[in-house]
């Protein structure tokens, strides 16, 4: 390829400095412990997705959501803040006589939430199709459950399953489709091991 005489001697690559900036979150929870054995959790978290950029050395300011230059009033979205929501049970399966070894322990952990992902509320003209996004959240819920077993007060093995739906999702991210949507499943495994030292 260096042989052909069309080839460009110019590096392919560009190096440049970026500053990311995350957007800020307001989170707030409560947790009730019953007794050793039963704790309930509950939290609602609201974020401005507007605020989610990266900022380039020319000091351009591009979203991260869906690449729109936040400085031109044309093409920057208006999202609405998203807001998440989650309800939590643990249940300890702490013995009534435990011994002060207590060679394993075994938990059951269960939830609900909701949850929103941003959308643009931007127009685009896409193959000529003028589109408007709503700039209303993405709705999702969903379930968790999962267990948990701690060997020897050291190893700590986890896993969680979680169930996920959107229904009529994602219009914003397709404009010049008319009248595109789409009704998201997702299923997702966790598994985890701490060792404690």
């Amino acid at each position: 390829m260096r042989d052909d005489p069309g080839f460009s001697r110019w590096p392919l690559r560009r190096k440049e400095k970026r500053q990311l900036h995350f957007p800020d979150s307001l989170a707030l929870g409560v947790a009730y412990r019953r007794n050793d054995r039963l704790t309930l959790a509950f939290d609602v978290t609201r974020t401005d997705w507007n605020d989610f950029y990266v900022k380039t050395e020319a000091g351009r300011r591009i979203s991260m959501v869906d690449g729109s230059d936040l400085d031109d009033p044309f093409t920057s979205p208006k999202m609405d803040p998203a807001y998440t929501a989650r309800f939590g049970v643990e249940y300890v399966f702490v013995p009534k006589r435990p011994s002060e070894e207590m060679p394993r322990l075994w938990s059951l952990r269960g939830g609900l939430f909701y949850d929103e992902e941003p959308a643009t509320g931007k127009e685009n003209r896409v193959l000529g199709v003028p589109e408007h996004g709503d700039g209303d959240a993405d709705s999702f819920h969903g379930f968790t459950f999962g267990a948990g077993l701690l060997l020897h007060h050291r190893y700590n093995l986890d896993v969680a399953y979680q169930f996920r739906r959107g229904k009529d999702v994602n219009r914003d991210f397709f404009r010049g489709v008319e009248d595109f949507h789409e009704n998201v499943v997702q299923h997702r495994v966790l598994l985890s091991a701490v060792i404690y030292f």
